[in-house]
């Protein structure tokens, strides 16, 4: 890998940091109200049960037994490539708490916020970066990644199938009133992050 930061990595890093800080501002909190009230306008029956299927491929569960399929496959022959895929979704996740404690967003569907907070608390009820958003974005990220530099001739189809995961999970998150807009968008920029650190670690 070269010494240089990839520009993927710089420009993620870059647009993390500001959104942080508009979203540490309250400068982005008007348009986040303004969609969810919209959303609940929308919302029905059959599309609360569509997004609550949808939402599970950015679950806790399914990540997690996605990543022990992985880790099994790369076992024998990868060592180097398990290595970076765990080690960028570690990165992932310690920049997710630190950010949750640092930015102090509230999720939209808390009604009142327990006083005094302990840490824990307070990472309960922030919602900034959304937990669904990074863990399908990093997932999808990663193996749309892979099987475009497959050069099948189906590798753009597949490309095209992954990020549509990515932007259901993100949109149920919303649709749910889970996380606000800027939340997800929060996610996919730190997936995007660590997913470029994780493409250097590995050439």
């Amino acid at each position: 890998a070269g010494s240089r930061p990839s520009r993927a990595l710089r420009v993620g890093v870059v647009c993390l940091g500001l959104l942080s800080a508009a979203v540490k501002g309250g400068v982005l909190l008007a348009m986040d109200r303004g969609v969810s009230a919209w959303v609940e306008t929308v919302r029905t029956p059959a599309g609360d049960a569509a997004a609550r299927a949808l939402t599970f491929f950015g679950s806790t569960p399914w990540t997690l037994a996605a990543v022990a399929v992985m880790g099994t496959w790369w076992w024998r022959g990868r060592r180097r490539t398990l290595a970076a895929f765990l080690s960028a979704g570690a990165a992932g996740l310690a920049i997710q708490a630190g950010l949750r404690l640092l930015v102090g967003q509230w999720r939209p569907d808390v009604e009142a916020v327990p006083a005094p907070m302990d840490l824990a608390a307070r990472y309960d009820v922030a919602g900034f970066t959304s937990g669904h958003g990074f863990r399908s974005a990093f997932l999808f990220g990663w193996w749309g990644r892979a099987l475009w530099e497959r050069r099948a001739w189906w590798g753009g189809a597949a490309v095209i199938g992954c990020g549509l995961v990515i932007l259901a999970v993100g949109a149920t998150r919303v649709y749910l009133r889970r996380h606000w807009v800027t939340d997800v968008l929060g996610a996919w920029l730190v997936a995007l992050v660590v997913l470029s650190l994780a493409r250097r670690e590995r050439a």
